[in-house]
């Protein structure tokens, strides 16, 4: 798309300048004197000394409709260079995800316990990771479901890029306080 764009430009930009040639005066006069000749031949079409002419006597809004351009294409790559930079940062970042959890003595009078496969798949290591385990057991009706904050064990750490983590957790008997909130129970 932008190469499509960038060959519009080129070509608006030449025909541009063709058409303020051909619609200068002293162009016209140029060619008057140059050609005296009727019609349409390469000399005619390209001439060369008239076309500097015309340059010479438009060098200052030629000078100015070029610093424009310039100017513009500076801010499109500008933006391309943040683009990028933006694209560098989501590619870099760590991309940490559960690829597992499973339930392990799931039956009448066994412990359970809980084990969540965490996956670092991004490029860059995870720092400040915090996976917490958790097995619960509630009566019907369930006034308040309990939260991940009322787990009792929480790993911390710094997961690698490409490496996993397991975390286990049994089903622990502590009584959950309903008026405990969230953020008064981390640690």
């Amino acid at each position: 798309m932008l190469k499509a764009l960038a060959l519009v430009a080129l070509l608006a930009s030449v025909a541009l300048f063709g058409a303020a040639r051909e619609a200068s005066t002293s162009f016209q006069q140029c060619q008057e004197r140059q050609h005296t000749t009727e019609g349409v031949s390469l000399e005619r079409i390209i001439a060369l000394r008239c076309t500097a002419s015309f340059l010479d006597s438009h060098n200052a809004i030629i000078t100015a409709i070029a610093t424009v351009l310039l100017a513009t294409v500076t801010a499109g790559l500008l933006w391309l260079g943040y683009r990028q930079i933006s694209t560098t940062h989501a590619q870099l970042r760590a991309y940490v995800l559960p690829s597992t959890a499973q339930m392990e003595n799931f039956g009448p009078n066994l412990p359970p316990r809980a084990s969540v496969m965490v996956t670092n798949s991004g490029q860059t290591p995870a720092y400040k990771l915090v996976v917490t385990t958790g097995v619960a057991f509630v009566r019907l009706p369930v006034e308040r479901f309990p939260t991940l904050y009322d787990a009792p064990r929480v790993s911390r750490g710094v997961l690698g890029p490409g490496t996993l983590i397991e975390t286990r957790a049994g089903a622990y008997s502590r009584s959950i306080d309903p008026t405990r909130s969230a953020a008064t129970a981390c640690p």
